[in-house]
């Protein structure tokens, strides 16, 4: 299976990074949802355009955000969102 995300190797910090804006950047998640090529590439991630979705559904800022915080390794936490309870532990 081809990989549609293709980044430079020293970019481990993307992940994080990219979580961290779709949990806070109002601007990014708009840019984001209408064109997630320009968007990604904004932070040096090159995404094959054939292999982009036609709609994009984002996840919650809370789920983004909880992605990236310390309650990752308590998901058993109140804050951790439901969806997420019961399936980290």
């Amino acid at each position: 299976m081809q990989s549609i995300v293709s980044t430079p190797s020293s970019s481990a910090s993307v992940p994080v990074d990219l979580l961290r804006r779709l949990a806070e950047d109002d601007a990014f998640r708009a840019q984001v949802e209408a064109d997630p090529i320009a968007a990604f590439a904004s932070m040096g991630v090159h995404l094959d355009p054939a292999d982009v979705p036609q709609e994009i559904t984002l996840p919650k800022r809370e789920a983004c955000a909880f992605w990236i915080s310390d309650d990752l390794r308590n998901p058993l936490k109140p804050q951790a969102p439901p969806e997420f309870r019961g399936l980290l532990g």
